[in-house]
């Protein structure tokens, strides 16, 4: 653990002498597993590259137990990559609105629009952008 620290710091974790075969076969798999979810929660390191580097890992204990939470760590990430997705597809339909009736929208309002991570209060929001009579009733409906 303190060599991936140290090799977080320094935009290492990804090479070789993390990933020493010898080394690995040494490091009990509860703390292997723990260094790879540290390793996926960074966001300096690509989770592909990540993803490629545990297929290459030598020992197989190490290697299957790493690979069953990459897969459970790499789905989780497109679920919430899709996720995040669909809220800005929501906040752009609903600047969209706002631009098509109203003319350009001032920062402020998109600054508070962008701002909403509920995706239940984008699609009222959305509704509100479509019969509002002005940007400043609209406004109220933040």
């Amino acid at each position: 653990m303190l060599r991936i620290l140290k090799a977080e710091r320094s935009g290492q974790l990804l090479t070789d002498p993390i990933w020493d075969d010898e080394l690995l076969r040494m490091v009990l798999l509860d703390t292997f597993h723990l260094a790879v979810s540290y390793m996926y929660s960074r966001d300096s390191v690509d989770n592909d590259s990540l993803f490629h580097k545990i297929k290459s890992i030598g020992s197989e204990p190490h290697r299957a137990a790493a690979m069953t939470l990459a897969q459970k760590l790499h789905q989780d990430g497109r679920i919430e990559g899709r996720e995040d997705g669909r809220m800005e597809e929501r906040r752009q339909s609903v600047l969209e609105a706002l631009d098509l009736r109203f003319g350009p929208i001032p920062d402020g309002l998109r600054d508070s629009l962008n701002a909403i991570a509920d995706p239940e209060k984008l699609r009222a929001l959305l509704r509100a952008a479509i019969v509002s009579d002005s940007l400043e009733s609209f406004a109220s409906s933040l």
